[in-house]
């Protein structure tokens, strides 16, 4: 199960997908999406998250997370943590409220048993500035 509780199935296209994943310092997300790096994780015990840099003086005014399973659940993660079911549209995002730290920003993605999911898992992570959603996808794989 992904995230605390599962709430209910969704499938669709999704025309945003955000991940987070286990990252050295140095990714850069853009406006235009950027592939970033796949993570490995012992799926009973995964702990993904992802740490960007971020450009000098970039006001971020959001984050999100969303993620896509092998059988084509589509979730975002809540300000609790929680995957709840995404229908893929932008303005029904919700704010994960991951606070810049200097010039770097964290996304906590997961901390949880993902052993009985389909993988792989496409994560994507995004921030809010004033130019537009700047986003980075990756993949989760099992060890």
């Amino acid at each position: 199960m992904i995230g605390r509780r599962w709430t209910r199935s969704l499938g669709g296209a999704l025309t945003l997908v955000l991940a987070a994943g286990a990252a050295a310092a140095g990714d850069t997300l853009t406006i235009q999406g950027v592939m970033l790096s796949e993570v490995k994780v012992n799926p009973s015990a995964a702990v993904v998250q992802r740490t960007v840099d971020l450009a000098a003086g970039e006001a971020v005014s959001a984050t999100y997370v969303t993620l896509r399973t092998g059988d084509g659940k589509i979730l975002q993660r809540n300000n609790e943590g929680y995957w709840v079911p995404w229908a893929g549209v932008r303005d029904t995002l919700i704010d994960n409220q991951f606070q810049p730290v200097g010039n770097q920003l964290t996304f906590k993605v997961l901390k949880q048993d993902i052993s009985a999911q389909s993988f792989p898992l496409t994560v994507s992570i995004a921030y809010l500035v004033p130019a537009g959603v700047k986003f980075g996808v990756f993949a989760v794989l099992p060890q």
